[in-house]
């Protein structure tokens, strides 16, 4: 059985067609687009997957969640969008993370597990969110912006 926060045996590819749910699943894909053509697109967002959850774990960041966006033009598979940006993604500290209790994260969710009050004004919202993606960035870049 597995716990909160528990690392999967492997990472899932769901794609989401336009105008489709989660849930469609790699089956529609297959349908729409046929096996050959199903396949390379699980495989392109797995490699971009590994290659950022690589970079990620070498700087002390646990990549928990992406999203790709990708398009067809003249039979070729194009990555078509910003990817691996706190928009698009969920990340994780490593030093923070244990199976078993909740991850705070840094990305859109901005902080789940500390949302603001609502009396908090939207400027101070922006603040914290900036201060997040800061220490975000200077984690994986030892970089200052």
């Amino acid at each position: 059985e597995m716990v909160e926060s528990q690392r999967l045996p492997a990472p899932l590819f769901i794609p989401l067609l336009e105008g489709g749910t989660p849930e469609s699943g790699f089956s529609v894909l297959e349908e729409r687009y046929g096996r050959l053509l199903a396949e390379k697109l699980s495989k392109a967002a797995l490699q971009h997957y590994f290659t950022a959850w690589k970079m990620a774990r070498y700087h002390g960041v646990l990549l928990v969640e992406t999203i790709f966006e990708f398009g067809l033009f003249e039979g070729g598979i194009y990555l078509i969008d910003e990817c691996i940006t706190p928009a698009t993604s969920r990340f994780g500290s490593m030093k923070a993370y244990e199976p078993g209790r909740p991850m705070p994260f840094w990305g859109e969710e901005y902080l789940p597990s500390s949302r603001l009050p609502l009396s908090e004004s939207q400027e101070a919202l922006q603040h914290k969110a900036y201060q997040s993606y800061h220490e975000l960035y200077l984690q994986l870049t030892g970089q200052r912006f």
